[in-house]
């Protein structure tokens, strides 16, 4: 994706307990995709397996055991990013496997900040200070930018980091600030979809509403990512089996509205490049 610095799994949940990803087969011979039981199961019923409603599994792999892992990220500027560690992320919606987008996003913007500014965690999940040292957002868009607190009659400041800007306008110290992380996402995805102006790759000058599908049918096409959906219902999966309550199919796609699901969030693609290298 334009615009991304690295990749983010989860390593343990809330009780420290590891968290475990699958290896599952694809629909293509040459493919494992990497993510979580829960979009493995979603995954077979939509044609994305070997075998139609069967998820085979074929190791396992903790999620802290894939930080440092370099993969490549269609669209990026950069060559290759690196995985690192994310404590937020839901493995009961999406792929467990979520990229980073620090420019755009607030959740993006202050997970890496904290881990350039703490090395105690670093140390923890085994960051070397070198995979975020010098790493900075890589803007994709611009748009303008004004305080919720200075109402009409202030000028617009076009910025090309609105999840900076937003960040600071709510106070967001570390991404344990919960509620005011939620404030500034929610002010920094409006803006940069409703006004926002590419400014990277072919599409630039353009509005993002209007290249946003274009960009992400080209991506499907180039087999760089595939079409994924959610249940409407956050917990719920195909396989009537699973213990998830629920499999009366797909409801409408959320991932405009949920960055645990975005386009490139679709495992590790062997055969567009996503080389593990330590």
């Amino acid at each position: 994706m334009y615009g991304q610095t690295n990749c983010w799994v989860l390593p343990h949940d809330k009780d420290g307990k590891d968290i475990m990803y699958g290896c599952y087969r694809s629909h293509m011979n040459d493919e494992i995709f990497i993510v979580g039981d829960h979009a493995a199961r979603n995954m077979a019923y939509q044609g994305l397996s070997a075998s139609f409603g069967v998820a085979d599994c074929i190791a396992r792999i903790r999620g802290r055991d894939l930080v440092g892992i370099q993969v490549a990220a269609p669209l990026s500027t950069l060559q290759t990013v690196r995985v690192l560690p994310l404590l937020n992320i839901l493995m009961d919606k999406g792929t467990g496997i979520v990229t980073s987008v620090p420019s755009d996003s607030p959740e993006d913007f202050i997970a890496l900040r904290d881990l350039q500014l703490k090395p105690n965690l670093r140390a923890k999940y085994g960051v070397e200070d070198s995979w975020v040292e010098g790493l900075e957002p890589v803007p994709v868009l611009q748009a303008p930018y004004v305080k919720d607190k200075e109402g009409e009659g202030k000028d617009e400041d076009v910025c090309d980091c609105i999840a900076a800007r937003a960040c600071e306008e709510f106070k967001v110290a570390s991404q344990n600030d919960r509620n005011a992380l939620a404030l500034a996402k929610n002010k920094a995805y409006k803006i940069g979809f409703n006004e926002g102006v590419m400014v990277v790759g072919r599409y630039a000058g353009r509005p993002v509403q209007e290249v946003k599908n274009l960009i992400r049918d080209e991506m499907i096409a180039n087999k760089d990512a595939y079409e994924y959906s959610e249940p409407e219902s956050k917990g719920c999966a195909m396989d009537d089996d699973s213990g998830d309550g629920c499999s009366d199919g797909y409801g409408d796609d959320d991932r405009e509205n949920d960055e645990n699901s975005r386009i490139d969030d679709f495992g590790l693609d062997d055969s567009n490049d996503a080389r593990f290298e330590r």
